[in-house]
């Protein structure tokens, strides 16, 4: 017995890679005007996109990174491996074997060059199946020289090489890259070539002094790009107290005035270095002296003051952590640090100083005696400049100084005058806590100091700078004499100028002969005269006395403004302060109000004027407590020329509609039940209402409405106002917009109602008119068809593809001609009567046209749907039914009643050979014995040729089949079967005669 063998099949093997490209970066970077103090902990500074080189752990992060710093003195050594100057020039360009490309190089400090070249893959598939590698040529040419270079092996991807040359040409001088191995003609060798880019290189030996320089490799394998680098630096060096410790933030002993260099966050010398650096600051203007290190000592202990920091420790009340990255005016610099630690800054006439926001005692006392005869004039600050939500902007250190919002409210405040926020930045702040008190400051500086006090003195005014603390003792706004001027001292006795009421504890104040601030405790008064608790020193005749009880005391404020009017008359204008204030802000304390006045009646304090959206003007005016009723006049000017005058008014609040453009000023007056006067307020505005929009057009686009109107000017904006029904009320503002033009973006075939105004600054003027201007975005078409076609599908389901026409016979002339269609869900014809669809039944003789097999639902016609008898060979035309017209396999034994088809059913002779598709007759056409009496014929003989399945009479059959070649005969009559070849019978088998 036989064994066979069979050849075993290939499988196909790839290669090995060769390799991939690794290429590294090496990358210089200026950090800072040095010289810097260094990296705050060494490679745990160094941040890769956010990430860490190093752990805290010890561990890395990342593997092959080379780091070398210099921290910018005057004198540093080169950086090792870092001493070129690279310029990378993309080419990123496929190199073809007939394209070679060319760039060109005109530096002349250029000492070499690089050239990355590689492929996009390499590898060739055997006819096997394997996948091996292979090689491929270029040629370099610089100048007039020329280098071979090759690349071998397998890459699947992106493969690179670095090729540098040195002993370069005089420029200008041309390089080229040239493929000499053929292109690829066929995806089984895959071997593009690319030219990516060429690095242009200066040899330098540049050590940058002064220039804080950070040096650092790493193997690009780690990054898809370049990654972002961070550094944790303790940055510049700056000039620092000598008996200052910048880690502990201790002052030792008694500072000379001399300094050391050091790193330190204090933002007071860092204010210093920044006024006095003659390199990057002002010292080259400003000199070294140019700022008052005196007050900045003082300024700088403040800071370095531990306050809570919200987290339950404590931190330093402020430090500045800033990297100035961009040229900026000195002015706005100085002003931002200053803002760090709530100073202003002052030129004294000699040096820059600074004005802290802080509690100090006053340097000079004002009283009634001592300003001129129009007294004291007071403003308070609008509501809507009280702001009650501070959201304040800073570099979290805790987030890798990510930009990082503080929030803080006065919910009190907004519960009753409802939300108003302000949003600034804190400079220099990388801490929670600080960015918290800064925005407190803000809040409670709003809340608590909103008064300014105006007045004039003599030669007086000069005894204070802006920025001091003085003290204002107004007999008629405390409604008590709390201030004046002394008339005598004796021993503990003084003589004053006006009659004072104690209440409780009561105190003397005045500012003695050193300028210092004193407070006697007052044992008794006589009128005028008043014994004190120990000899007032320092207290000259005629000085500035004031009062302090339990009840009233002198305002605080400090001094914004000393102006010259007159020879030897000066304005003076001061902000109220509140000393409470710090505690507020540092520790979270909470302080009773001072009272100021013991008048009971109301009292107006301030006036505010508001234009109204709809251009009315609202006058809202503040009003101190107090008992009593009154009542207000209020004036209202134009030009200075009445205007309009309402007496006796219970509120001094009130809107007032039509006002023409101009300028305004409104008086209210308080009175009591007398008629006398309380005290009263001017304030002052303007009207410069727009003029109402003209020519406003609209035009309809493709799912917009486009609004046009008439400019006006610059000044001039325009508000738009729009709604679904031509209806103002139900108008919602769009937009507000400086232009003559306005897209609105609807959707399509959308209808809008529009109304426009204009507005000049707080003026509204009126809307152009009150019915909308209708305004009709256009039709898409696309969309329209798709949802008509969705439409149609919902209504017609399984209806009729196209609407039968018919005409009714019952009426005419063709009044009533409809459209006929079918429901299959109600299976039922429908007629439309000229308003909805009518039920019909459908007679055959109206149905004008055909029924095709969609408009005839499933088991649809059924025995009870045919009327007895009624489907003859009249009802069907001569040759209608034809294949076409019955579906393959459509006509079974379940559609025909059990021997419900006799002769009777089919006319005589009318199953014609024509009629039958012999090929579309088969066995599964009948049943067994479906076919019985009578006789059958399919196929036709053609003399002896031909095919012939006939049934006979008899109820014998024949079946025959021949042609030129042969045949087969089978016959019941004959009882037997012939066999044909060539036309002569050679086989029978069955009866043989």
């Amino acid at each position: 017995m036989g064994k066979g063998r069979g050849g075993g099949g290939h499988t196909p093997v790839e290669a090995k890679e060769s390799g991939r490209s690794k290429q590294l970066v090496k990358i210089v970077e200026v950090i800072s005007e040095g010289e810097v103090y260094g990296l705050a902990d060494g490679m745990k500074s160094i941040y890769f996109d956010k990430t860490p080189v190093q752990n805290k752990d010890g561990s890395y992060n990342f593997k092959n990174v080379q780091v070398e710093g210099r921290v910018g003195g005057q004198v540093q050594d080169l950086m090792a491996g870092f001493n070129t100057s690279e310029k990378e020039v993309g080419v990123g360009t496929l190199v073809k074997k007939n394209l070679p490309l060319t760039r060109t190089v005109t530096d002349a400090k250029v000492s070499r060059l690089r050239l990355t070249i590689g492929v996009q893959s390499l590898f060739k598939q055997e006819d096997n199946g394997d996948t091996n590698g292979t090689s491929v040529n270029f040629v370099i040419t610089i100048g007039s020289r020329t280098y071979p270079v090759s690349i071998s092996g397998k890459y699947s991807s992106q493969y690179l090489q670095h090729h540098t040359f040195d002993n370069l040409p005089s420029v200008p001088f041309i390089v080229k890259v040239e493929r000499t191995t053929d292109d690829s003609t066929t995806q089984r060798l895959q071997n593009n070539t690319i030219w990516s880019s060429y690095t242009e290189i200066i040899d330098t030996e540049f050590a940058y002094p002064n220039t804080a320089l950070m040096g650092v490799k790493f193997d690009s394998e780690y990054f898809s790009n370049i990654p972002t680098r961070t550094y944790d630096l303790l940055g510049l060096k700056v000039k620092v107290p000598s008996n200052y410790d910048t880690r502990s933030r201790q002052y030792t002993g008694m500072w000379d005035g001399t300094f050391k260099i050091d790193w330190t966050d204090n933002p007071a010398w860092v204010l210093y270095d920044v006024v006095t650096n003659k390199r990057y600051g002002l010292g080259g203007r400003l000199g070294e002296f140019g700022a008052d290190k005196w007050a900045l000592y003082q300024v700088a202990q403040y800071c370095d003051q531990l306050v809570p920091d919200g987290f339950g420790g404590q931190e330093p009340r402020f430090t500045c952590n800033v990297w100035l990255t961009e040229q900026r005016s000195a002015y706005q610099v100085i002003n931002d640090i200053c803002s760090i630690f709530r100073a202003m800054p002052v030129w004294n006439g000699q040096q820059l100083t600074v004005v802290m926001d802080r509690p100090a005692d006053p340097v000079w006392t004002y009283t009634n005696a001592n300003v001129d005869e129009s007294g004291f004039s007071y403003t308070f600050s609008a509501r809507k400049s009280r702001h009650n939500a501070i959201q304040v902007e800073y570099a979290d250190k805790e987030n890798s100084y990510e930009k990082t919002i503080e929030y803080v409210s006065d919910d009190e405040s907004i519960r009753k005058n409802g939300l108003n926020v302000k949003k600034i930045t804190a400079f220099g702040c990388t801490s929670r806590g600080q960015a918290h008190r800064t925005a407190l400051w803000l809040l409670q500086t709003e809340k608590l100091e909103t008064k300014t006090v105006t007045f004039t003195v003599g030669a007086e005014g000069l005894m204070h700078i802006p920025g001091d603390i003085i003290k204002v003792a107004d007999t008629h706004y405390a409604g008590t004499n709390i201030g004046g001027r002394v008339l005598a001292v004796n021993g503990k006795t003084v003589t004053l100028d006006r009659e004072i009421t104690l209440s409780g504890n009561s105190y003397l104040s005045y500012i003695n002969a050193n300028a210092k601030h004193q407070n006697i405790k007052i044992i008794s008064v006589n009128g005028a005269e008043v014994t004190l608790d120990q000899p007032p020193l320092g207290l000259e005749l005629y000085g500035v006395w004031s009062l302090t009880t339990q009840q009233v005391t002198s305002q605080l404020f400090k001094a914004l403004s000393v102006k010259e009017e007159d020879k030897g008359k000066y304005t003076i204008m001061a902000l109220q302060h509140e000393p409470q204030k710090e505690a507020i802000v540092d520790n979270g304390a909470k302080f009773e109000p001072v009272g100021t006045t013991v008048l009971t009646t109301p009292q107006i304090s301030n006036i505010g004027v508001a234009v109204n959206a709809d251009g009315s003007v609202s006058v809202d005016s503040s009003v101190t407590g107090g008992n009593g009723i009154v009542k207000y006049d209020i004036r209202i000017y134009k030009g200075g020329v009445l205007y309009d005058v309402r007496l006796g008014q219970p509120s001094p609040n009130l809107n007032i509609d039509g006002l023409e453009n101009g300028d305004y000023s409104v008086l209210i007056q308080v009175k009591n039940d007398n008629g006398q006067l309380l005290n009263e307020k001017t304030q002052t505005f303007t009207i410069n209402k727009p003029p109402v929009p003209t020519g406003v057009r609209t035009t309809g686009g493709l799912g917009n409405i486009t609004l046009e109107w008439d400019w006006v000017d610059d000044a001039t904006a325009t508000e738009i106002f729009a709604s679904e029904t031509d209806d103002i009320k139900t108008a919602k503002r769009l937009t507000k917009v400086t232009a003559r033009t306005y897209t609105h973006e609807v959707g399509a075939k959308q209808v809008r109602y529009y109304w426009l105004r204009h507005t000049r600054g707080v003026n509204v003027g009126p809307f152009n008119q009150l019915s909308g201007i209708k305004g009709e975005s256009a039709v898409n078409i696309d969309a329209e068809l798709k949802l008509l076609n969705d439409e149609l599908k919902k209504t017609l389901q399984g209806s009729f593809e196209a609407i039968v026409e018919v005409n009714n016979k019952t009426y005419s002339p063709y009044i009533n001609i409809g459209k006929y269609i079918y429901h299959s869900d109600k299976n039922q014809f429908f007629v439309w009567d000229g308003a909805k669809y009518e039920p019909i039944a459908m007679e055959a003789e109206k149905i004008v046209g055909k029924l095709t097999a969609m408009q005839i639902a499933t088991n649809a016609i059924q025995a009870q749907h045919l009327a007895a008898n009624s489907v003859t060979t009249a009802k069907i035309a001569t040759g209608a039914v034809t294949a076409n017209e019955i579906a393959t396999g459509a006509v079974g034994a379940k559609h025909v009643a059990t021997q419900s088809l006799d002769a009777s059913h089919i006319a005589t002779k009318s199953l014609t050979a024509n009629l039958l598709n012999v090929d579309s007759l088969s066995a599964v056409s009948a049943d067994l014995g479906s076919v019985t009496a009578g006789s059958l014929k399919i196929g036709k003989l053609n003399g002896n040729f031909g095919t012939l399945f006939e049934v006979q009479s008899t109820g014998g059959f024949r079946l025959i089949a021949r042609d030129a070649t042969g045949g087969i005969e089978l016959s019941s009559a004959t009882r037997a079967l012939h066999v044909w070849d060539g036309g002569a019978e050679v086989v029978r088998v069955g009866k043989l005669s």
